[in-house]
């Protein structure tokens, strides 16, 4: 017993020295992990192109959409860091996530939103094809297998600097211009152009399915779920960029997808959730299919929502 008073004795006075020294400054509080979330914030990021930036639109950008409404979800502030670059293409994103302030936003971040490619294929102009021959295979391709390889490594990226935030990845409607610009373009333009950007989805679908992250279709809001919707009213006058509603059906598209994974709700009880090992990682074979995905993504919400 009194062995036990005594070993107490410098414990008590250790805690009480801590106390004063951090009192007058020379210590320095305690290090959060990256994501032991408090009220004060939940961190979303964005990265990606000119959607992602909302490029040429008077308006909130997609992003800031999702984080508003967020907001009003999970009953907790919300704060974006909108690191998109206008003309990114995924080889410069590999790159941008590599930047210290870019780590810095992603280590804290809850939810990571990703929209990168459509600058990865210049369609030709007026044949809407990836190539300037007949035979689209011919450079579609390996360009479609360095889009791969860089997504891959941008979510490695995130997960390492963010091991439990839930990665979206943003497909496109088309990868050039559609609508009333597009059918100006000549018969075969929409047809082309549409085919080449279905192979980018499936790339970014793919690589979300592996990786454990949402895959957000995004054609299927702005184009409907046959593909037969004129998206003409949502895009700016250029045809290639989302105007304010086009970006509202983004962001509809986000937040369905958090919804329908589950994650949504998990930030939405981030009260009452219990904290799991934060050392854990989802289960690759959780990674193999959309449930998969979306069972690898509600776990890392589980986590971030744990105090």
């Amino acid at each position: 017993m009194r062995a036990t008073v005594r070993r107490r004795h410098p414990a008590r006075a250790l805690v009480v020295g801590v106390l004063v020294l951090a009192a007058v400054g020379l210590v320095a509080p305690t290090a959060r992990r990256p994501h032991e979330l408090d009220a004060a914030a939940l961190q979303v990021v964005a990265l990606g192109d000119s959607v992602s930036t909302g490029y040429g639109c008077d308006c909130a950008s997609f992003p800031e959409m999702v984080t508003a409404r967020l907001r009003t979800q999970v009953g907790r502030p919300v704060q974006l860091d909108n690191d998109a670059v206008n003309g990114a293409t995924s080889t410069d994103l590999v790159s941008q996530v590599g930047q210290p302030d870019v780590l810095s936003h992603l280590r804290s971040a809850a939810v990571v939103m990703v929209m990168i490619g459509a600058n990865d294929l210049p369609l030709e102009p007026s044949s809407g094809t990836a190539c300037s021959t007949s035979d689209d295979s011919a450079c579609l391709a390996p360009r479609l297998a360095a889009l791969r390889s860089a997504l891959q490594r941008v979510v490695a990226v995130v997960h390492g600097a963010s091991p439990h935030a839930v990665v979206a990845l943003l497909g496109y409607w088309n990868v050039g211009v559609d609508g009333d610009v597009a059918r100006g373009r000549g018969p075969d333009f929409l047809t082309n152009s549409r085919a080449v950007t279905g192979a980018v989805n499936d790339v970014i679908a793919s690589v979300a399915g592996a990786t454990g992250s949402l895959y957000v279709d995004v054609a299927r809001v702005l184009l409907g779920p046959t593909g037969g919707r004129d998206p003409t009213d949502d895009l700016q006058a250029d045809g290639d960029h989302t105007d304010e509603s086009g970006n509202s059906l983004l962001a509809d598209a986000v937040m369905t997808a958090l919804r329908d994974s589950g994650a949504l709700g998990t930030l939405r009880r981030a009260a009452v959730v219990a904290a799991t090992d934060p050392g854990s990682t989802p289960a690759a074979s959780s990674r193999s299919s959309s449930a998969g995905a979306s069972v690898a993504a509600n776990e890392r919400v589980r986590w971030l929502s744990s105090r």
